[in-house]
């Protein structure tokens, strides 16, 4: 009697072990290291994309966006995912897989491994350096990744090299305060291959009988006036009332003129602030 006891639980166990394992599922593909999803982010060529199929390990495919906007696809062939986003991708793939009548209700992901689309950014910026297009992207979003401008170095104005429609390289000065404040017609949203160039500031120099005389960065437009008041002021000794300055012509030749005191100062400039007479 024990003995048969014995025989009836060891075939228990044998038939349990034999059922898990027919519902253990099967083995999937290793994940591949993928990038945080953004719901805005809209594929396009050079980007790398990877699409799995729930239970479907063999379907677990990663492709790069050719020039044409297609990724090969197990059974599908050619898809067309450039213009889409992530879970456009997903839906148009698992509607084919169901169409194609190859699974019934498939459930299909879709992630970014890695960005094609890039914008190089240089000059006065914190980290100059090519930042990836993972989303609709402005001027000010781009220099927001780089550390943003160095505001004691830079200019006033920066420079979006990019190309048109026809693909001419365009370039485009525009004056970083306002692109900044996010002037609608300035902040533009950027595309692959721009670049943004943020140049050093241009230079003029002061001599003369003021305060600090020398070499000072042309950061914003300044009259003749309020460079004087940036090296300090006129000396006791000195006068305003004649002020020269020395400025290159078209031609390259530097010419010595009268300059008045609302006068603009001009990169390259050298302001002279002469000794008073009294």
């Amino acid at each position: 009697m024990i003995a048969r006891l014995f025989a009836l639980l060891a075939l228990a166990f044998c038939l349990a072990g034999q059922a898990a394992d027919a519902q253990t599922p099967p083995a999937q593909a290793p994940a591949a290291q993928v990038l945080p999803p953004n719901a805005a982010y809209v594929i396009g060529p050079a980007d790398t994309i990877e699409i799995r199929v729930a239970g479907q390990p063999d379907l677990t495919t990663q492709a790069r966006v050719d020039g044409d906007g297609r990724i090969g696809f197990p059974q599908l062939g050619q898809v067309t995912v450039a213009g889409q986003t992530l879970e456009q991708i997903s839906n148009r793939i698992a509607a084919a897989l169901e169409k194609a009548d190859i699974i019934r209700r498939p459930k299909v992901t879709a992630a970014i491994i890695t960005y094609g689309r890039q914008v190089s950014v240089l000059g006065q910026v914190g980290t100059p350096g090519i930042v990836p297009i993972d989303r609709p992207m402005t001027i000010t979003d781009v220099l927001a990744r780089t550390g943003g401008v160095k505001t004691d170095t830079a200019g006033y104005y920066l420079f979006l090299r990019s190309t048109d429609g026809a693909g001419q390289p365009t370039s485009q000065k525009m004056e970083i305060n306002k692109v900044l404040e996010g002037d609608p017609s300035l902040n533009q949203v950027v595309k692959n291959g721009d670049t943004i160039y943020v140049p050093l500031a241009p230079v003029y120099y002061l001599y003369g009988f003021v305060a600090k005389p020398g070499l000072y960065l042309l950061r914003e437009p300044i009259t003749v006036q309020q460079a004087i008041a940036l090296a300090g002021g006129v000396l006791p000794t000195g006068s305003d009332s004649r002020v020269t300055v020395k400025r290159k012509g078209v031609d390259g030749s530097e010419r010595e003129t009268r300059i008045k005191l609302g006068d603009m100062v001009e990169a390259g400039d050298t302001l002279i602030i002469p000794e008073s007479w009294f």
